[in-house]
């Protein structure tokens, strides 16, 4: 794990990369659902703002 002052990013085999806000994670790359790898973004509440999958979907909560 790799520790700054205003959080961490963790790799693991089983969360993959996470980079953590304090105790939530605020980005995911790998695993983000059971069948479904890609990279999910979150705001300070854990709300997804931004997620694209192994298809090449992209979603977005707002609009860019």
């Amino acid at each position: 794990m790799l520790k700054t002052d205003n959080g961490s990013v963790r790799i693991t085999s089983d969360n993959d990369i996470q980079v953590m806000g304090g105790n939530q994670e605020r980005i995911k790359i790998g695993q983000i659902k059971e069948d479904t790898y890609g990279i999910r973004i979150s705001n300070y509440l854990g709300d997804t703002v931004m997620e694209t999958d192994d298809n090449g979907e992209l979603w977005l909560r707002e609009k860019m």
